[in-house]
C-alpha cells in the first residue's frame, strides 16, 4: 500500500498538522482490538468489528474516512473534518485471483472487504492482538537438526499476502519460502507488479 496523496486547503502551503494531530490523539485513544471473527484455523477483526471500536474516536478528534473503489484500486482517505485536511492511500485489487469454492464475485467481494480492512487499519495505525505476522504460526518447533513442515496459506490468509506484498510489508521471495504454495498461488505472486 501507498500513500498517494497529502492535500491541505488550497490557501495553505503547509503540512496537514491538523490532521497529523488529531490522528496522534485518534492513536492514544484507540485500544487494541481484539480478533474475535474466527476463519480457516486463525481469528481476525472484521470491518464491522473494527468500524463499531474506531467510529467514537474518530468523532472524538474530528476525523472521517471514506473507501471507494476507483479503478481497480481501494482508496482509503482519512480527512480531518473541520481543516479538510486529508491523506490517502491506494491499493490494487486483483480481478484475475481464484479461490476454491468461489465464483468471481464472491472472490472480488471478499478481496474487496479485506483489503479495506487492512488499508484501513494500516492508515490509522490502529492495532489489532496477537498478530502472529499476519499469516498463522507453524504450529511445531523444530527440534535440533530436523526440519518444520512449512504451513499452507488458506484462501484469505493468501489475499493477506497478496496485500502484505503489494504494501512492501513482504516481499514474494519472502512468502515464497517460509510457505507451502499451490501452482496457483505461486503463479499468481509471480505475476504481481511490485
Amino acid at each position: 500500500m501507498e500513500i498517494i496523496e497529502q492535500q491541505t486547503p488550497a490557501s495553505s502551503n503547509q503540512n496537514p498538522l491538523n490532521l497529523y494531530k488529531a490522528l496522534a490523539e485518534f492513536q492514544n485513544l484507540c485500544p487494541v482490538i481484539e480478533k474475535q471473527t474466527k476463519g480457516h484455523g486463525y481469528k481476525y477483526a472484521d470491518m464491522a468489528t473494527i468500524v463499531a471500536q474506531i467510529a467514537p474516536f474518530l468523532k472524538q478528534v474530528g476525523l472521517g474516512f471514506t473507501q471507494p473503489i476507483v479503478g481497480g484500486s481501494v482508496i482509503t482517505i482519512i480527512f480531518h473534518i473541520e481543516s479538510g485536511e486529508k491523506i490517502q492511500s491506494s491499493i490494487d485489487i486483483f480481478p484475475e485471483m481464484e479461490l476454491m469454492k468461489m465464483n468471481k464475485l464472491q472472490v472480488l467481494g471478499s478481496q474487496i472487504t479485506t483489503l479495506k480492512r487492512y488499508a484501513l487499519s494500516s492508515i490509522l495505525g490502529i492495532v489489532t492482538d496477537c498478530d502472529t505476522d499476519g499469516f498463522g504460526a507453524p504450529k511445531q518447533i523444530a527440534k535440533k537438526g530436523t526440519q518444520v513442515e512449512k504451513p499452507k496459506l488458506n484462501e484469505k490468509q493468501f489475499i493477506r499476502a497478496v496485500g502484505g506484498i503489494q504494501s512492501n510489508e513482504y516481499t514474494k521471495e519472502y512468502i515464497k519460502t517460509k510457505y507451502d504454495l499451490n501452482e496457483q498461488q505461486i503463479l499468481t505472486i509471480d505475476e504481481m507488479n511490485v
